[in-house]
């Protein structure tokens, strides 16, 4: 265990800040409180717009597990916490105690400009959270991009989202608010507000209800036994 000290020792081409022994190009030790331990960076003689790497200490006790970074807002002595490195390989963004690979911690008025931002060109792609206003977890673009899910590759795209609002589902370039490619199927109720036109066969297994018109032309609509094809007036 190196002896702590007040000195700086020079031991080859090691030097060592606070130890005799120092095991590193440069080791530092510091006891004591967090506000003078680990290395800062100022960018006057008076110390002002200070940023800082520094062990993190929790009730002063340091916890050695961890490493701080700390960049300055700008003002001349503001100096908040930016970011912590845990011994678990955790990285925490405005938490000092993530609970997963990444945290990034807003305050409850967190908007697009918060969160995880990634651009390619003109396209800008966000992701954050909210609970000040109606309290949810928002993904999408903030350009005029289409947004895509995909699984197995990305050459299998099984949801579009347009910018005009249309959802395809194995339509990359869905030509109405919800444009189906391939089969579909519902396990319940299907109402439809307007007209409803059949371009292939339709089987219907139990009731069929449409509130304005149904059309078919060479296709035909199929209603199993027990069924019944109804208007509603």
């Amino acid at each position: 265990m190196p002896a702590q000290c007040g000195c700086n020792y020079f031991l080859g081409e090691f030097v060592g800040i606070g130890t005799a022994a120092p095991a590193r190009v440069l080791h530092l030790v510091r006891i004591g409180s967090e506000a003078g331990s680990g290395i800062q960076f100022s960018d006057d003689t008076a110390g002002n717009y200070q940023s800082a790497i520094v062990p993190h200490f929790a009730g002063g006790v340091p916890e050695s597990n961890k490493l701080k970074f700390r960049v300055s807002d700008g003002t001349p002595t503001g100096q908040p916490q930016t970011m912590v490195l845990t011994g678990g390989g955790r990285v925490g963004i405005g938490t000092a105690a993530p609970q997963t690979k990444l945290e990034i911690a807003e305050g409850s008025l967190a908007d697009s400009s918060r969160g995880i931002r990634m651009t390619a060109d003109s396209l800008d792609f966000r992701v954050f959270g909210e609970s000040a206003t109606v309290g949810a977890g928002y993904i999408g673009t903030v350009s005029p991009h289409s947004l895509r899910f995909f699984t197995n590759g990305t050459g299998h795209v099984v949801m579009t989202l347009q910018p005009d609002g249309s959802i395809g589902i194995g339509a990359t370039n869905p030509q109405a608010t919800l444009d189906v490619a391939g089969t579909g199927r519902f396990s319940s109720d299907l109402t439809v507000g307007h007209d409803l036109t059949v371009t292939n066969n339709a089987t219907v297994v139990q009731d069929l209800t449409a509130q304005s018109s149904i059309r078919a032309g060479s296709p035909s609509i199929k209603v199993a036994d027990g069924g019944g094809c109804y208007y509603a007036a």
